[in-house]
């Protein structure tokens, strides 16, 4: 089977969409993972919006098949659950969005659907630039919802992880 992996900023309300639609909205499980301390948990269609905005959920993961939640960290869950669909959330910090991440070692049909749908509702094409040396480059595979390029036009930064000092500017 192929991999994926989309490195993407989209606001907590676009991702929710994304889940429900795209995701469980096709019969596929859910799995909240928390951390301090490391949780995980099946999570319902109706706690789409609660467990996106939730600042302890760092992480997503779907399944195809009846999640196993019984894991003591990250490692034994994905053991425990193989070829699940990961996505970890970016988040709203006081330097920035932070950005999400959709992936799979092995893609299955319904993986790559919902990829296919992720792309469908968000662009491809950013600048990154250094805060510091004003260096750039262009990365024409990061993809921005509409939402987050507007927060972006507004001046708030998207990162790829919170210290980073480098701010990736959509290219539209």
């Amino acid at each position: 089977m192929p991999s994926l992996s989309i490195q993407f900023h989209a606001l907590p309300e676009e991702i929710g969409d994304f889940v429900r639609d795209a995701v469980l909205g096709q019969g596929i499980h859910g799995i909240a993972v928390e951390y301090h301390p490391f949780s995980a948990r099946v999570f319902a269609l109706s706690e789409v919006d609660r467990i996106v905005n939730s600042p302890t959920v760092r992480r997503l993961l779907f399944t195809e098949r009846p999640p196993k939640c019984d894991a003591p960290g990250n490692v034994a869950l994905l053991d425990r659950n193989p070829g699940a669909l990961v996505l970890n959330l970016g988040r709203m910090t006081p330097r920035g969005l932070e950005e999400c991440q959709l992936s799979s070692k092995d893609a299955s049909p319904a993986w790559l659907r919902a990829a296919a749908e992720l792309k469908k509702r968000t662009f491809a094409g950013v600048v990154a630039v250094h805060d510091e040396t004003r260096a750039e480059s262009v990365n024409r595979s990061h993809r921005v919802s509409p939402r987050a390029t507007q927060l972006a036009k507004r001046g708030v930064a998207l990162r790829q992880f919170a210290q980073s000092p480098v701010r990736l500017e959509p290219r539209r």
